[in-house]
């Protein structure tokens, strides 16, 4: 006979729909909770309309601590056979500690409601209820003359609505100067840093929100200062992606961009280098490291190296820096990687190019189809090679700040020898 807990859906099941929990609150739902003869919670629903549910230990722990969103509940499973007690705890006082108030869950019944609330994937016991987590718009980044600690970008226009998650804000703060404290002690195996310039990473129809959440985490382990996203043909920040990036995202400053293609023009003009990632072909043998992209049926302007290159380089030490990726599938749009003034690519020991999955490739295995990194893969080597520091004993070449340059971007590709007496320049 079947169970009457729950009236069935369209499917037949005895499970409450989404709408018992997901659909926007009342004022009256706010401070209502249904219970049965046990105080068994059967619905959740949401504080405000624009709430969200955050599910996983890294994610809940980090939006605890960062202090980027409105936080307003946090539910813990602690049913029967709960291994995670001290975790549990800890948690709660975390929480409490920041105002949220803590709902336990004990029943296999607020168990499944729970497993709904996060769409059937992993929780650990553990969602927590916030605002969205903040944004912000940005048209194109401003000059930055010196390294500094601070950068600042030309906002766009957003709702007031808007402004409550995002903020109004527009300036990151991010480590380019180097700071002395009286625990650190400055040695030759223990060097203080040069100052640097920013770094920011730019994509452009990232479609696979496990791949944005995996770059957001590695973009924050290895230091990139703010990661923007363009907004209308890359995966959103979903739960899934949040759940990827481990807590990263908590963290990292975010930025949406509406016109990359704009977005870059203007950042160009303020005095910002871009570095594209792209497919190498084999590099010509008189000059290692560096070639030109022949795969193309376009001829880029830009210089071409690969990511061994670029720490000699040490474009952070001249200029601020944009990293440019694109999608899965195609790779980085034409007309915004036609705009970067260096490409970089990735190349494989087996002799596949690393780039676009789409590209011929002579002397990869024809047997194996791998052809290329996964992009969050792609992500973590590039930005290691930016922000990598030079060994210690490799004499630094300081370059003038006319050293990467370049001429304009825009122009045409037509002066091939000229392109790569320039390219031979930087080494």
């Amino acid at each position: 006979m079947r169970s009457s807990r729950f009236p069935p859906d369209q499917n037949g099941d005895n499970r409450p729909s989404r709408s018992s929990f997901a659909g926007p609150s009342t004022p009256s739902d706010n401070f209502t909770r249904p219970f049965r003869k046990h105080k068994t919670l059967l619905s959740i629903p949401y504080t405000t309309a624009a709430s969200e549910f955050l599910y996983g230990t890294s994610s809940v722990r980090a939006a605890l601590r960062s202090g980027r969103r409105k936080l307003y509940k946090l539910y813990i499973y602690s049913g029967d056979h709960r291994s995670r007690v001290a975790e549990d705890d800890a948690l709660r006082r975390e929480a409490r500690q920041v105002g949220v108030e803590v709902v336990t869950m004990r029943e296999e019944d607020e168990l499944r409601v729970m497993d709904k609330m996060c769409q059937g994937r992993p929780h650990n016991g553990y969602i927590l209820e916030t605002s969205p987590l903040p944004l912000s718009p940005v048209a194109h980044l401003l000059p930055l003359p010196d390294p500094s600690s601070t950068f600042t970008f030309h906002p766009t226009p957003q709702s007031a609505e808007e402004a409550a998650v995002n903020g109004n804000s527009t300036s990151i703060t991010y480590r380019g100067l180097p700071t002395t404290t009286t625990t650190t002690t400055t040695t030759p195996s223990n060097p203080t840093p040069p100052p640097r310039y920013p770094l920011v990473l730019l994509l452009d129809s990232i479609l696979d929100p496990g791949n944005l959440g995996s770059i957001i985490r590695s973009a924050f382990f290895l230091g990139v200062d703010a990661l923007a996203v363009s907004t209308r043909n890359t995966a959103p920040l979903s739960n899934v992606t949040l759940k990827a990036s481990a807590g990263a995202a908590e963290f990292l400053p975010l930025l949406s961009v509406a016109h990359p293609s704009a977005f870059l023009e203007e950042s160009i003009a303020n005095g910002w280098k871009i570095f594209a990632g792209v497919p190498l072909t084999p590099p010509p043998p008189s000059t290692p490291g560096v070639t030109r992209d022949k795969a193309k049926p376009h001829i880029s302007p830009a210089k071409h190296l690969t990511h061994h290159a670029v720490p000699a380089l040490e474009p952070l030490s001249q200029a601020p820096t944009i990293l440019l990726l694109g999608g899965e599938g195609d790779g980085l749009r034409w007309h915004l990687r036609k705009k970067a003034h260096y490409e970089v690519a990735i190349p494989s020991p087996r002799g596949a190019l690393v780039g676009d999955a789409d590209l011929d490739v002579d002397d990869a295995d024809p047997d194996s189809g791998v052809e290329s990194l996964n992009v969050g893969v792609a992500a973590a080597l590039l930005c290691e090679a930016f922000l990598r520091p030079l060994p210690q004993g490799v004499e630094r070449e300081r370059r003038g700040k006319g050293e990467m340059s370049g001429e304009d971007v825009e122009g045409g590709g037509d002066e091939e020898a000229e392109d790569e007496a320039r390219v031979e320049k930087m080494f």
